[in-house]
């Protein structure tokens, strides 16, 4: 039986490619590289701050990439080209009021908090869990077992939602259920939604 479902939120909660384009495009100005165009950030939007750091300064140092990550957490997101999920809301409402809700994220926990305040979403997740929690990061498990074991409900109760193939391979690394959230198909035994109005009736056929 299902008793509770872990989101993510980049490409699930929100469309934050524009967004983050953005950000990064402030981010590594500052510090005399190219950031990325929107069109290149859709292909990193998976990817940790940390990791984009890294993918997109290349040969940098720990030490550099450590000072832009530091300030990279001090800088404004922007808020203002992020769109919410279509119908998102509606359909959180009419989850919660059956299952428990959290999120799980490579974002920084900082950064979770200030896209769920901006899509007036907080009050749906009791659980949050982001970069900093965990050592090892999608496609690896653990994010999304520290997110069971803060409900106190076992990985096989829980579904996560997801776009990306890494988000596929965590979920079936954590004996969890998988909801794959995209236009585009992806091996394995999971369901795939187009529309986020089709969530609550994929979570029931799990």
């Amino acid at each position: 039986m299902i008793r509770a479902v872990l989101f993510d939120i980049d490409g699930v909660l929100f469309d934050s490619v524009k967004a983050n384009a953005a950000f990064y495009r402030d981010l590594f100005e500052h510090f005399g590289y190219q950031g990325p165009t929107d069109e290149e950030q859709q292909k990193l939007n998976y990817r940790s701050l940390k990791g984009t750091i890294i993918d997109v300064m290349h040969d940098v140092s720990l030490e550099k990439a450590e000072e832009v990550f530091a300030y990279a957490q001090q800088l404004e997101e922007r808020l203002d080209l992020l769109e919410l999920t279509s119908e998102a809301p509606q359909v959180l409402a009419v989850l919660h009021a059956t299952f428990k809700l959290g999120v799980v994220s490579m974002r920084i926990r900082s950064s979770i908090e200030a896209l769920l305040t901006h899509g007036n979403l907080s009050h749906f997740f009791a659980v949050r869990v982001g970069f900093e929690d965990t050592e090892k990061h999608k496609p690896d498990p653990d994010p999304l077992l520290l997110g069971a074991q803060q409900f106190d409900i076992s990985p096989a109760e829980v579904v996560y939602v997801g776009d990306m193939e890494v988000d596929v391979r965590a979920a079936e690394a954590a004996g969890m259920k998988m909801v794959h959230y995209s236009l585009d198909t992806l091996p394995g035994d999971h369901i795939t939604i187009g529309h986020f109005r089709e969530l609550s009736q994929a979570i029931a056929r799990l």
